[in-house]
């Protein structure tokens, strides 16, 4: 990338929604329960644990018995009650891992594994040695297994005449039920990873890890990486967005300062870099209507016309931007009445901002913002931001609500390079409801 298009890219910064929940996203590390076992035993005992301790972070306490085993199994269907504890999500992980190599007999005759290889040797000191690969099978995490979800297995996997499982610790009862002589704890990811390198890092100092390239964060920003084109696109449409702004206070103060309004919007095209809408467009079309709704000279129907007149000056939901999608329906309106109303284009329909960018040199407010999403807004660009966390984008992030069902980028000129667009927002007309 060459300096022009270095400089261009640093005019913009993107908004992202503040990770408000990062608390409630499973820790990146965590320790958990795994079980060594010998090789012949991994088959068996990974059929049992996927139906009774499954990695996915879902209960299994809706579970119907199996007839032929006389364990229970979950029901993939099903969708537990909220009260069911739930346990961590390792699907992410894989299940099985290969990091010994011998097993060694202790003097009391107990079996421990040994990381390391044993030597040949003609020492008698090494028939005692059982030379064997031992496997690792990854149980679930420390925290759910010994909080309420390791609590509801015992109870639902335990017999219930037998008492004694039911009072033993989860690792006692794990040993018996599943007859796994050690079971020891391991640290694992958490999460899945973000990036090759980090898939790289927990490959080889914690456990196996299932990486998905394109659903990483990686992948998924190197996506979001604007184009040169975007770029002079972007700085283009903020240029349209200023001169809306300056040509709406020109129309509508006559130079007088007070009588100003906020800002400018553009609705743009991003296919052709064409203006579809401004706001100041709209806001003439609106006024002109009212004052030619009548062929009267009567003092009362110019008074009325007057009244309309001053309402769409002071009706506070005509704000530039909702005038600016208000002009993309008028557009799609005209378009239907002389298409038709039975023409394929117009019974295929779609909602009025898909695949156009807004470009307004104040950041929207929160129901202006709701409009945009329920407008299905591709791509907003802002210069000025407001003050009071009345933003509807910095302090609210409706723009990416994860409750909503349309999510729309949010740029902003970027105020610490001071470029020309950022200072020519800032120059802009302004009440206390702008910040300087």
């Amino acid at each position: 990338m060459s300096n022009n298009d270095d400089a261009e890219a640093a005019l913009f910064v993107e908004i992202f929604r503040r990770d408000d929940d990062e608390a409630s996203l499973p820790p990146k590390l965590v320790e958990a329960y795994v079980a060594v076992v010998e090789p012949k035993r991994c088959g068996s005992l990974l059929k049992i644990l996927g139906r009774d301790l499954p990695l996915v972070g879902t209960t299994t306490n809706d579970a119907k018995s199996d007839k032929t085993t006389g364990t229970s199994r979950p029901l993939p269907s099903s969708k537990p009650p909220a009260s069911v504890p739930r346990c961590l999500d390792l699907s992410h992980l894989k299940r099985v891992k290969k990091p010994f190599l011998s097993l060694e007999k202790n003097n009391n005759g107990t079996q421990s594994p040994t990381k390391k290889k044993a030597k040949h040797s003609d020492d008698e000191n090494c028939k005692n040695q059982q030379r064997a690969p031992l496997l690792e099978i990854l149980l679930q995490s420390v925290d759910s297994l010994d909080g309420a979800y390791g609590k509801e297995r015992m109870k639902t996997l335990a017999p219930s005449k037998d008492d004694n499982l039911h009072s033993s610790s989860i690792v006692d009862f794990l040993k018996q039920r599943y007859q796994i002589e050690i079971i020891e704890k391991r640290t694992v990811p958490g999460r899945p990873p973000e990036s090759h390198q980090e898939w790289q890092d927990a490959q080889q100092k914690y456990w196996p890890t299932v990486f998905f390239p394109q659903k990483s964060k990686e992948h998924k920003d190197q996506l979001l990486q604007l184009s040169n084109q975007e770029l002079q696109q972007m700085t283009k449409g903020m240029q349209e967005a200023i001169q809306d702004c300056q040509k709406v206070n020109q129309s509508q103060s006559g130079g007088d300062s007070s009588q100003q309004l906020l800002e400018g919007a553009i609705i743009m095209d991003p296919k052709n870099a064409l203006v579809v809408s401004t706001s100041a467009d709209e806001r003439t079309m609106q006024m002109t209507t009212s004052s030619s709704g009548t062929n009267s000279t009567t003092k009362a129907d110019t008074a009325q016309s007057e009244t309309k007149t001053t309402s769409i000056l002071n009706n506070p939901l005509a704000t530039p931007i909702l005038l600016a999608i208000q002009g993309v329906s008028r557009i799609e309106r005209n378009k239907a009445v002389a298409a038709g109303m039975g023409s394929t284009d117009f019974q295929k329909g779609q909602y009025l901002c898909t695949n156009y960018d807004l470009y307004t040199t104040l950041e929207p407010t929160v129901f202006e913002a709701m409009a945009l999403v329920h407008s299905r807004i591709r791509r907003i660009v802002f210069g000025k931001t407001r003050r009071g966390g009345r933003g509807g984008i910095h302090q609210f992030h409706i723009h990416a609500l994860p409750s909503t069902n349309h999510h729309f980028r949010a740029f902003q000129c970027q105020p610490e390079c001071e470029s020309d667009l950022w200072k020519q927002c800032q120059q802009l007309p302004a009440t206390g409801d702008l910040a300087s």
